[in-house]
C-alpha cells in the first residue's frame, strides 16, 4: 500500500501589501526615470527579490553619502529618519517614497506622543531598519528593548509619561506578553499604548500556526536577515519541532524530508510566490501532493 504523503499550504503567506506597494514604487521609478535608480539600504529582505531588481538597474546603499548627487532615490519599505530625508533634498535627490504605509503611521505616533512629553519603550530588533527609522522621530527619551531582560535597563521611573511603540514584524503573542509586562511595571504607561505589529505579520503567523499543528515538517521560505520570516519560523516550532527557514527549494535536504508525511509551507511577507511553486513542484517530484 502506498503511503500518502501531502502538503499543506498557509494562507496567507508571502507578499503583503507594503511589501507589494514598495515594489511597484520601484518599477514605476525604473519606468519613469530609467536605471540606476539607488535605494537606501535594501527595499525588501529577499534575496531572490533584491537578485532581479539589481539586474534590472537597482543599487542598493547603506551609506547615502555613496549615492550620486542627483540621483534617483527610493525610501525602503522599513522606512527611514527624518535625518535621512533632509540628506537626500541636500544631495538634490529625485526622491521616490515607498515606505509601507504602517510603518508611516508609527511615525506620525512616535513624533505625536513624543512631542507631548511621554517617554518610549521601543519593542524591536535595535539594528533593524524600521526601528532605525522610528527612533528618528521619537523627540523625548527612549529605550530600545529586545526582549524581556533588557527591561532591567529601563531607566525610567514608575510616574513617568510612557508611551510603547513597537516594530511591525515581531512575534504577536511574544510582545503581547511584553507589553503587560511593561504595563505592570510601569503605571505610567499611555493605556492605550498596544502593539503596532501590523495585520499581514499577525495573520500570516496564524496561518503557520494553524499548519504546524498538522505537519511534521514545516518549511518556511524567506531571507535569514527577514524579521518577519525568523517569526514566521518561531511561530511554527512552538508547534512542529521540525521547522526550517529556508531561501528557495534548493536548502531543502533529504535529511529534512526524513519521516515526514505532512509538510506545511509558508513564506515571509517579502518572499515571491514563484519560489512557493518551486518548492512545491520539486516536493510533487518527491511523492507528495
Amino acid at each position: 500500500m502506498k503511503i500518502k504523503k501531502n502538503i499543506i499550504l498557509a494562507e496567507p503567506r508571502g507578499f503583503c501589501a507594503g511589501v507589494k506597494s514598495s515594489l511597484k514604487a520601484v518599477e514605476k521609478a525604473l519606468k519613469d526615470f530609467g536605471p540606476p535608480i539607488y535605494v537606501k539600504h535594501e527595499i525588501v529582505h529577499n534575496k531572490s527579490v533584491l537578485k532581479d531588481l539589481s539586474r534590472k538597474g537597482v543599487v542598493f546603499a547603506e551609506n547615502i553619502y555613496d549615492i550620486p548627487e542627483g540621483s534617483t532615490f527610493v525610501i525602503s519599505a522599513h522606512g527611514v529618519s527624518p535625518d535621512v530625508q533632509g540628506k537626500a533634498k541636500e544631495k538634490r535627490f529625485k526622491i521616490v517614497d515607498a515606505t509601507c504605509p504602517v510603518v508611516k503611521k508609527i511615525h506620525k505616533m512616535a513624533s505625536e506622543l513624543s512631542g507631548r512629553g511621554y517617554k518610549t519603550i521601543l519593542i524591536g530588533h535595535k539594528n533593524h531598519p524600521e526601528i532605525i527609522g522610528i527612533t528618528g522621530y521619537i523627540g523625548g527619551e527612549y529605550h530600545t528593548v529586545e526582549k524581556r531582560g533588557d527591561l532591567k535597563k529601563v531607566s525610567f521611573g514608575k510616574s513617568d509619561r510612557i508611551a510603547i511603540i513597537t516594530q511591525t514584524t515581531l512575534n504577536f503573542d511574544d510582545t503581547i506578553e511584553l507589553i503587560d509586562e511593561i504595563k505592570e511595571k510601569f503605571p505610567g504607561v499611555e493605556p492605550r499604548s498596544n502593539s503596532n505589529i501590523c495585520y499581514a505579520t499577525r495573520d500570516r503567523q496564524d496561518a503557520v500556526r494553524r499548519i504546524s499543528e498538522k505537519a511534521d515538517l514545516v518549511l518556511i521560505i524567506g531571507s535569514a536577515n527577514s524579521s518577519n520570516s525568523n517569526r514566521l519560523r518561531e511561530t511554527a516550532l512552538k508547534k512542529c519541532p521540525k521547522s526550517f527557514l529556508i531561501e528557495n527549494k534548493d536548502e531543502v535536504t533529504d535529511k529534512m524530508l526524513s519521516g515526514a508525511l505532512t509538510i506545511g509551507i509558508s513564506a515571509g511577507a517579502s518572499a515571491p510566490e514563484y519560489l512557493v511553486e518551486e518548492l512545491i513542484e520539486m516536493l510533487k517530484s518527491k511523492g507528495y501532493e
